[in-house]
């Protein structure tokens, strides 16, 4: 397979691209993160330093991952009652999906499309940034 014909995956979502900041990311946040970890942690020699830029890395795939799960979250339609529900805690949640889902095995049905929604609304939203 030449270079130019291998898949995308790892750019759709960014959690296994090669770059630490995607395209449609900004490179100075990434950079004020990384210099602010130096400063914290005073790095000294090659090994520690490259710890903390992957330690900057991992925070950064982590807040790109929170992001796109939010994201796709307020894309349900009812995303706004279920965060309501959710002010009680789980036991809300639960409330919550029992009292609109009816038996158990629509409310397994409802979690998982939902879950379902959600990928491909990540998916969508990091394709077209």
């Amino acid at each position: 397979m030449t270079l130019s014909k291998r898949p995308k995956n790892a750019v759709s979502h960014g959690l296994y691209s090669r770059d630490v900041v995607l395209d449609w990311e900004n490179e100075q946040e990434f950079n004020d993160l990384h210099q602010a970890l130096r400063e914290e942690y005073y790095p000294n020699g090659v090994s520690e330093e490259a710890t903390v830029f992957h330690l900057a890395s991992l925070y950064w795939k982590q807040r790109r991952l929170t992001i796109g799960t939010q994201l796709a979250f307020h894309r349900q339609p009812d995303a706004e009652a279920l965060a309501e529900a959710g002010r009680d805690g789980w036991k809300g949640v639960a409330g919550y999906l029992r009292t609109t889902s009816g038996d158990g095995d629509h409310c397994r049905d409802r979690i998982r499309t939902m879950a379902k929604s959600h990928t491909a609304a990540m998916t969508k939203i990091f394709r077209t940034r």
